[in-house]
């Protein structure tokens, strides 16, 4: 059949026919490539994504900690500690978008006492600029990511800290 096709198409009508047809392909080929529809984030909590980078990021690091701490391997399968970690992440959210709802906020002049006061960045006991930049750096943080995830901490411990203390006995 294919030989029949070829024997009655040829010249110019043959390759305005072959470029009709390729068209559609060369199309549907770059689409895959430029309009990848898989999702870029690993759940969504209300409006905020937590992306796949950040949820990478955490795994790695809850690996590491349970490596250090069982001596290199780990006691329970990979699947329950990525959905371990995922429900953290949407807990953590939850957490921090309810302490911002409730008006609760970081000053500049709170996190730079909460760092300063760090006794992890001090030599000498005195705050180490260049200690505290080589310490974030071998965690593969910025001083802004650190700085924005102990913000949010600090927030979400107010938060907590506000209604344990208002809870009274009935």
């Amino acid at each position: 059949m294919l030989l029949a096709i070829n024997d009655k198409i040829k010249g110019v009508l043959g390759y305005i026919v072959i470029g009709i047809i390729t068209i559609p392909f060369t199309l549907w080929g770059i689409q895959s490539y430029l309009g990848d529809d898989s999702p870029l984030f690993v759940a969504k909590v209300n409006d905020s994504e937590i992306s796949t980078q950040e949820f990478t990021r955490v795994l790695s690091r809850v690996r590491q900690n349970l490596q250090q701490k069982y001596n290199g391997k780990i006691p329970f399968e990979e699947s329950v500690l990525k959905q371990q970690v995922v429900e953290q992440l949407i807990n953590q959210r939850l957490l921090d978008e309810a302490s911002y709802s409730a008006g609760f906020r970081i000053s500049d002049v709170m996190l730079s006492a909460r760092i300063h006061g760090n006794e992890n960045f001090q030599s000498d006991g005195v705050f180490d600029k260049e200690y505290y930049d080589a310490i974030l750096s071998s965690n593969g943080q910025t001083s802004a990511q650190f700085e924005e995830s102990l913000r949010r901490e600090m927030q979400v411990n107010q938060f907590q800290y506000s209604i344990l203390k208002s809870g009274f006995a009935t």
